[in-house]
């Protein structure tokens, strides 16, 4: 099913799941609009974190603990947003198996998928089962996001009560955007390849950058898309951290606390070398001033 961006698909996915007293598992840190969506329908958000102190993998026994009965679906990013990392064969596997276990909907955001340092896609959820729902779009990776154009990949009946709901949000994709989504996938080849090669063009100045200020900063270096997750040692919250960086240098990256992550920042490394350079050269001063 076609969908005018990932944000809505993964918006009709929810609400053809969720009901009021749902229990909804979300996979932490996250897209913040899965969670926010469960909230406002009513549902029981229950979070799993991944594990920062051991490279912000999943921790597969938690995520058995808070999956029950009640479970009605799990959301997951993969690869993930923020931190870039990627669940491995097993570990997808794993998830697909605590789901089926308890009659548990998944649904995986995939809009990342594809922009893999490696060159070698991320495992996919698609395929798995009869109740999985996969999302994406053209916003991320291909570098379209102007388009609007996103997918929902579901069983029909699924895709039936998602196009009803559709009726009541956008109702249809722009026409011209469905045709210049038809061209950019007619190349996806080349524009993955595109994606690989701007992540891995720019990933040297960030690691050398990040390299820096290991005193200051810890990460765990992504393995996908042009986004990174640190967190920091300084006695000032992100939000107020990031403000002060927006109004003092024109410079703009993500508040950890916009993922439930205080101390923590979302720096994406994917604009022109100059840019990037700038963005960093500014962080540092703001960072150096705090020292």
């Amino acid at each position: 099913m076609i969908t005018t961006g990932t944000s809505e698909a993964n918006f009709l996915a929810l609400a053809t799941l969720v009901s009021t007293g749902d229990e909804v598992v979300v996979v932490m840190p996250n897209y913040m609009q899965v969670h926010g969506i469960a909230t406002g329908m009513r549902a029981r958000v229950r979070e799993v974190w991944l594990r920062e102190e051991h490279g912000w993998t999943i921790d597969l026994d938690a995520l058995r603990v808070a999956v029950n009965a009640r479970t009605r679906v799990i959301c997951v990013c993969q690869p993930n947003n923020p931190t870039g990392q990627i669940l491995s064969q097993g570990e997808v596997a794993e998830i697909v198996r605590v789901a089926d276990r308890h009659g548990t909907w998944i649904l995986a955001d995939e809009v990342y998928r594809g922009a893999e340092r490696s060159g070698e896609e991320s495992p996919t959820f698609s395929g798995r089962g009869e109740r999985i729902i996969v999302t994406g779009g053209l916003s991320k990776v291909y570098g379209l996001p102007g388009l609007r154009i996103g997918w929902l990949v579901a069983p029909p009946e699924r895709v039936e009560d998602a196009l009803e709901i559709k009726d009541y949000t956008t109702i249809a994709p722009a026409t011209i955007s469905e045709v210049l989504a038809e061209i950019a996938l007619e190349r996806r080849k080349q524009l993955l390849e595109r994606a690989r090669f701007l992540v891995n063009d720019r990933w040297p100045m960030l690691e050398d950058w990040a390299g820096g200020r290991s005193r200051e900063l810890h990460w765990t270096a992504p393995a996908a898309g042009a986004i990174c997750f640190f967190s920091y040692k300084y006695p000032i919250d992100s939000m107020a951290l990031v403000d002060r960086l927006i109004r003092e240098y024109s410079t703009m990256i993500v508040p950890g606390i916009h993922f439930r992550a205080e101390r923590h920042l979302r720096i994406g490394f994917g604009m022109v070398p100059r840019v990037l350079h700038s963005g960093l050269a500014a962080i540092d001063r703001l960072l150096t001033s705090l020292d």
